[in-house]
């Protein structure tokens, strides 16, 4: 209805009625006296010539802070770590061309890579791909560098500030755990695929190595490709430009399905490839690390050595306390200084040998070529690093290491006694008396030992074929039956009553759990597996066979188990010829799992009085935290800044554990003589040791609780209280967990199995981690292969508090109905049982809820009342429910490494 019409839009005239145009002045005040010219700073020049300096200033300032912590972070050796994807892959070709693109760190050997790099150009000896190049250095590098890889820090030609430290893969491929070490230590992985057309890019052993990485925490990753190999065994020859497209399309394909981001693949195929992969490595900004590497600090060991020691510290309460005592040392490690800064004060865990104390942390001699002038505040500064190590643990492939001979090393850091962490694993008790709750007095036990001894004098007739052990079972309930039958028969008191009475023989064995493991046995789940297990290992066959056809049927009982606690989830049958009030005397009734209440500290096992709870955990993990960046900003006098190499005074440390770690130390960074003899030996080089900097009670024990999910590959059943061996990044250690559900709430039920798909908690005793951390869970093989990865998660609590409860269902069926009522038979066989259950409540798998109103006749009969009408064809349960705690360590072996 556009256009001026009589039917058309008719606009509103803007007109001001009655008033003028001055109307809109009226209501303001008249102003007294002269007007006052604003002062107009901010549009003045001067102003905004101040603004803009204020903020290049702020700008400065940003950015020499980011720069500052740019060369905090790069000033130590950046760790590349080299990972086949196949067994395609020339891995020795990929190395030497590597090396042949880095300057070769071999002191009195005058040429180095550039040199002769720049002579065979100027002479015209060398290829367009640098093939010469590579066999010339490889030379010059010696023997050992042609057909043994092992660790090397070597300078880029060109930058003498930087330096590379090349980590060869694990020997074992197949072998997660040693995958689990190896991606702790680097900090860019290069992950090498083929690029042929009919290679494999990523083989069986490359996806597992895929999948370890990404649940520890993968670092930087840099992907490169390798070009059309002319056969197996031969060097890679260098295809068309259309060609090595191709194989790193393909090689950016494969990866980026199995790592997130998108990957680009650098050629490896000659020297100039190898630099051109050295330049990105260089120029790129300092690598991320995941969160918990960043947050402790870490020292890879690059010699070590072994000091005589004299006296041990007799305050220092070790974690083999109660192991006898070994002869101690002083143990020299040397390494750089990473992640974090690194307290005099703190603890460290070393892998292998356990968690000690430092005496003191010392620096490079002043003036000498690995030191920079080190300060007593542990603020010494950086500079080329290109000697040779003296010593123990060292070699020539290093080029970073202290000369110490014949020269005072500069003290860094020293804590003294009171400032020290004390290196505390298990709490100790007042008493045994105070560490038991329900502890009976002198009087009763006199009197227990002396009821204990008229019932094995008097006589009871049993039935002919009963053996000793269900004959002792009959004894005791006639003897229960004189004495509460009467109680029993006459009382209906409540749900507590009846654990009132229960309460009273719970802990009147200190270790037993309870009745026969043959009717409960929470490691299997079954019964039946647990008579079988003995046998077997009675009649085990020395053969390979025998023992083979014997780990098959124990594996098919598993399955067989799994399914049927699936099907009938925590059903139990109370066993013929054990009163099941006995049986099942720990085991409590709850109106309701998620509301009825739970004392957490009711009926604690005497492991918990040796064991530590936090207060606050959260404020202990800030101030654990605030410390760590204290010592790394370089607040603390006491710390060392990252970027800085030292050498670790670690005191008290067993004589064999010390002679592990310095053949470890000697494996990985080999010196000359030894990296000659193991030029013959086809092995790659061994895993380097990183020693882990502890945070504030990371040495104390507490009950841990990780959430697991079993992994893809592992198709093996896994009971609960399985034994595994935990890898947290920290410290590795076996246990045998509980599983419990991971769910809201104060109380958690527990699960026989870990279940694929699903979220399952694991509590164990294990020393206090602070999230986040990682957790890997390694099954061994029992045939003696290597270990396999099971499942895998993280770290969620420390709480000891934490309820976890075993489920028990115990079921009847209903034999006789009339609407609400039932007469349910086979959940129990003694009607004094019937009364002792009768506060508990019953219910149906329809949902219908009811409670015990009698018993009938002496065979376990009972009627029932329910909420609604019954039908005879639904099973009739009742659920009891009782505490489960962890299993201590196997052997009290609490040297966790």
């Amino acid at each position: 209805m556009g256009g001026p019409s009589g039917h058309g839009q008719k606009n509103k005239a803007h007109k001001s009625g009655n008033k003028g145009l001055n109307a809109r002045d009226k209501h303001k005040l008249a102003r007294e006296g002269p007007r006052v010219a604003a002062k107009a700073t901010g549009n003045a020049a001067g102003g905004k010539q101040e603004r803009m300096l204020a903020t290049k200033q702020q700008r400065n300032a940003k950015h020499q802070e980011l720069m500052e912590k740019r060369r905090r972070a790069t000033s130590s050796p950046l760790v590349v770590g080299l990972l086949p994807l196949s067994r395609d892959v020339d891995l020795v070709h990929v190395w030497r061309s590597l090396l042949a693109a880095c300057e070769m760190p071999a002191p009195g050997k005058a040429p180095t890579q550039a040199a002769a790099s720049r002579r065979h150009s100027e002479n015209g000896q060398g290829d367009a791909d640098g093939q010469e190049d590579v066999d010339m250095e490889c030379d010059a590098g010696g023997s050992s560098a042609a057909t043994h890889l092992r660790a090397q820090t070597v300078g880029i030609a060109g930058r003498p500030k930087l330096r590379l430290t090349l980590l060869p893969p694990p020997g074992p491929r197949n072998d997660p755990l040693a995958i689990a070490e190896y991606g702790r230590a680097v900090e860019v992985l290069l992950l090498v695929t083929p690029g042929g057309e009919k290679a494999t890019t990523i083989d069986a052993e490359g996806h597992m190595a895929l999948g370890v990485l990404r649940a520890l925490g993968l670092p930087e990753t840099v992907l490169a490709v390798q070009g059309v190999s002319s056969g197996p065994g031969n060097r890679a020859a260098t295809g068309s430009m259309k060609e090595r497209s191709a194989a790193r399309k393909r090689a950016e394909k494969a990866v980026g399905a199995a790592l997130t981001g998108e990957q680009r693949a650098y050629p490896v195929d000659s020297t100039p490839d190898c630099g051109q992969l050295l330049r990105h490595l260089i120029e790129r900004p300092a690598p991320s690390l995941p969160h918990w590497r960043r947050q402790r600090p870490a020292l890879m060991v690059e010699a070590a050595e072994i000091a005589p020691h004299t006296q041990p510290d007799p305050s220092a309460a070790g974690p083999s306390a109660d192991a006898p005592a070994s002869p101690l040392c002083t143990l020299l490690l040397s390494g750089w200084v990473r992640c974090a800064g690194l307290r005099a004060s703190q603890l460290v865990t070393i892998p292998g040998a356990g968690d000690f104390q430092l005496e003191r942390i010392e620096g490079p001699p002043e003036g000498s070529a690995a030191g920079g002038g080190g300060t007593g505040s542990g603020k010494g500064g950086r500079s080329e690093r290109s000697g040779t190590s003296s010593g123990k643990g060292g070699g020539e492939g290093r080029g970073d290491a202290m000369d110490m001979e014949g020269s005072q090393p500069v003290l860094l850091a020293q804590a003294g006694d009171d400032e020290r962490e004390p290196l505390v694993r298990e709490n100790v008790p007042d008493s045994d008396d105070e560490g038991e709750q329900t502890w009976p007095t002198d009087a009763e036990i006199a009197e227990a030992q002396q009821n204990m001894f008229q019932r094995r004098l008097s006589k009871h007739k049993v039935p002919e074929g009963t053996s000793a052990y269900q004959a002792a079972w009959i004894m005791d309930s006639d003897a229960e039956d004189e004495d509460g039958s009467e109680e029993a028969g006459g009382s209906e008191g409540g749900a507590d009553d009846m654990m009132a009475e229960g309460n009273a023989g719970a802990y009147s064995d200190g270790e037993g759990d309870e009745a026969p493991d043959l009717v409960d046995n929470d490691d299997a789940g079954t019964d039946v597996m647990a008579l079988d297990q003995g046998a077997d290992e009675d009649d085990e066959d020395n053969d390979g066979g025998g023992k083979y056809a014997r780990l098959q049927e124990e594996a098919r009982a598993k399955r067989v188990a799994e399914g049927e606690d699936a099907e009938h989830p925590d059903e139990m049958e109370v066993p013929l010829g054990v009163s099941a009030r006995v049986r099942f005397q720990k085991y409590k009734g709850l109106k309701s799992f998620r509301s009825s209440p739970w004392d957490p500290k009711e009926w604690l096992p005497k492991e918990y009085s040796r064991i530590f709870a936090f207060e606050n955990l959260h404020r202990a993990h800030k101030r654990a935290r605030e410390a760590v960046e204290r010592a790394t900003s370089g607040a603390d006098p006491l710390a060392v800044e990252p970027g800085n190499y030292v050498r670790i005074v670690v005191k008290d440390v067993p004589v064999d554990k010390a002679n592990q770690v310095v053949a470890r130390v000697q494996a990985s960074f080999p010196s000359p003589e030894a990296a000659a003899a193991a030029a013959s030996s086809p092995d790659q080089g061994a895993l380097p040791l990183m020693v882990m900097g502890l945070m504030t009670h990371e040495s104390k024990m507490s009950v841990m609780h990780m959430s697991l999910r079993k992994a893809k590959d592992c198709s093996e059943s896994l009971p609960n209280k399985e034994q595994m061996l935990f890898f947290t990044g920290l410290r590795s250690f076996p246990a045998r967990p509980i599983l419990s559900s991971d769910t809201p709430g104060d109380k958690h039920k527990m699960e026989r199995w870990l279940r694929a798909g699903q979220q399952t908690m694991a509590s164990v005793y294990a020393p206090i981690s602070y999230t986040p951390l990682p957790v890997l869970a390694f099954k061994s093989d029992p045939l003696g292969g290597p270990m396999q990865l099971v499942a895998a998660g993280a770290v969620r609590s420390c709480d000891p508090e934490r309820i976890v409860l075993k489920k028990v269902v115990l079921t009847g069926y209903p034999v006789r109905v009339h609407k609400k009522r039932a007469t349910v038979r086979f959940m129990f066989h003694d009607p004094d049982d019937i009364r002792w259950f009768k506060p508990v409540e019953v219910y149906t798998r329809a949902g219908r809820r009811g409670r015990i109103t009698e018993a009938i006749g002496t065979h376990g009969a009972m009627k029932c009342i329910f909420d609604g009408p019954v039908q005879q064809r639904e099973l009739v349960c009742m659920n009891l429910y009782k505490r489960v705690y962890p299993k201590w360590p196997e052997g009290n072996n609490l040297t966790y490494a």
